[in-house]
């Protein structure tokens, strides 16, 4: 029989280099698969290391890592500890911190008030039914609430971007919840010397409470205009004395200006202009924000980061553009002022969104209502209905008017921001118009396109504005 063939040494194969499966130079049991040094197939250029010290080099790195691995298997290297250390001088009972760095944020509030705080600004009915499932609240110190808010923003001045943006918006809340406090202790006070001193008629601690939330629930009513305004005076003043103690605020920060004599009141127009005073925005506009007023912008309107502005992002801002009066649009005149060469300039709320983001800009398309006859403005034209998409609320339906043409873009999903966003029904999104914005302006966060949404967002405006 011819000779049968021999099988090539292998990497690792220990009969390559003719030694017994547990015998190693020395004649001692080998643990692993031998030395790069006694392979014959080891390539020449593989340095020698010594394995005494690269199995004690190892150990040392077991001993270190063996803690983190239980904790976090799958990133080993962040489930070891760090240490920070804080700044002397900040108000932190607790200098602890989490893994991640992030700095503790120690409440000053027991419980149940600090349920009442984290109830979001806007939110008047969940307000109202917290307040009746623990009235022990009413009885509670205001003041509280507003040191706990001034608490939020020097947290926030601190922090990190998502830090610096949930704090400020817890601050809000508990700057809300401290004038609704306010109020109602006026209220009851006012209630009790009634009935002491028996003039006109009294009513319950309930019907008063129910009352006063009826009137914050409605739009128009005087006391809700009145707690926007004390709103802003107060969560002015709270950021003002933030600043006034904290020598290196948070860079995005908001910067309160000084309270001047009539600061809120506008200017006198000069001839031939004409400044809106009704604060109603115009019927373009699709979403109605009633702190947008002719007083100014709401506080909640600031100069955002460049990081902010991710794509799919939905924000508000006050947009200016030539008046055209010629093609049938339905501006409010109020709405229409005189700029520089006698040229009119017509001003609105607009809301955005984020499609590509630049340095210092960003790329973003229009949300319209066109009057409130959404689509139905194109019907002689295909291809600009085409050009557009049903955008609304997440916690709602996409609405579809009657007789309204369809296009053959699918609706896209926005979260809101805060309870109190909400989109028109009527509100179409534009993809043929982009627009330049940049990051200097004040912005007004609205919410973010949902992730089932955001690739349709991208992929529909590439495929609209691509070259023929």
């Amino acid at each position: 029989m011819p000779d049968q063939p021999k099988s090539l040494p292998i990497r690792g194969d220990r009969r390559g280099n003719g030694r017994t499966p547990a015998q190693t130079n020395e004649g001692s049991v080998s643990h692993n698969q031998g030395s790069e040094e006694a392979r014959l197939d080891a390539p020449r250029s593989t340095p020698r290391v010594d394995p005494q010290r690269v199995q004690s080099r190892r150990a040392v790195d077991d001993r270190r890592q063996n803690s983190a691995i239980a904790a976090n298997p799958i990133f080993p290297r962040e489930g070891i500890p760090r240490s920070y250390q804080i700044a002397p001088g900040q108000e932190q009972q607790n200098s602890r911190v989490s893994a991640s760095g992030a700095l503790m944020f120690n409440s000053t509030l027991d419980l149940t008030l600090r349920a009442f705080a984290n109830i979001p600004r806007g939110d008047y009915g969940n307000v109202a039914a917290y307040l009746r499932a623990n009235p022990s609240i009413i009885r509670a110190n205001p003041q509280d609430l507003r040191r706990e808010a001034i608490h939020a923003y020097q947290y926030a001045s601190r922090g990190s971007e998502i830090q610096y943006s949930g704090k400020m918006m817890y601050g809000d809340s508990c700057i809300q919840q401290y004038l609704i406090l306010k109020r109602l202790q006026q209220l009851i006070q006012k209630l009790v010397e009634r009935r002491q001193t028996r003039r006109g008629p009294t009513e319950g601690l309930d019907d008063l409470i129910k009352s006063y939330f009826d009137q914050l629930l409605d739009k128009t009513s005087s006391s809700r205009k009145q707690l926007y305004e004390e709103f802003n005076e107060a969560c002015a003043n709270a950021k003002r004395s933030v600043q006034s103690t904290n020598p290196n605020p948070h860079p995005n920060a908001p910067r309160a200006q000084p309270a001047q004599p009539g600061a809120h009141a506008r200017p006198p127009p000069s001839q031939g202009q004409r400044h809106s005073v009704s604060g109603r925005p115009p019927p373009e506009s699709p979403l109605v924000d009633p702190n947008e007023s002719a007083t100014g912008l709401d506080s909640r309107y600031i100069v955002r980061p460049s990081s902010y502005y991710q794509a799919g992002r939905v924000f508000a801002i006050l947009w200016h553009e030539p008046f055209n009066d010629s093609q049938g649009n339905t501006y409010l005149s109020d709405n229409v002022s005189t700029g520089l060469y006698g040229e009119r300039i017509y001003s609105s709320i607009r809301r955005m969104v984020v499609v590509r983001q630049d340095h210092g800009c960003s790329v973003c398309i229009q949300i319209n209502t066109y009057g409130k006859r959404g689509l139905g403005k194109f019907k002689t034209s295909q291809r600009d209905i085409d050009a557009h998409s049903i955008i609304h609320m997440d916690d709602t339906t996409p609405r579809q008017l009657p007789g309204e043409p369809m296009s053959d873009k699918r609706p896209i999903a926005v979260r809101k921001a805060s309870p109190d966003q909400q989109l028109n029904p009527w509100s179409r999104l534009c993809y043929s118009q982009p627009h330049t914005v940049q990051h200097t302006v004040k912005a007004l966060d609205v919410g973010w396109v949902v992730k089932e949404s955001l690739p349709y967002l991208l992929s529909y405006f590439q495929k609209v504005n691509a070259l023929p």
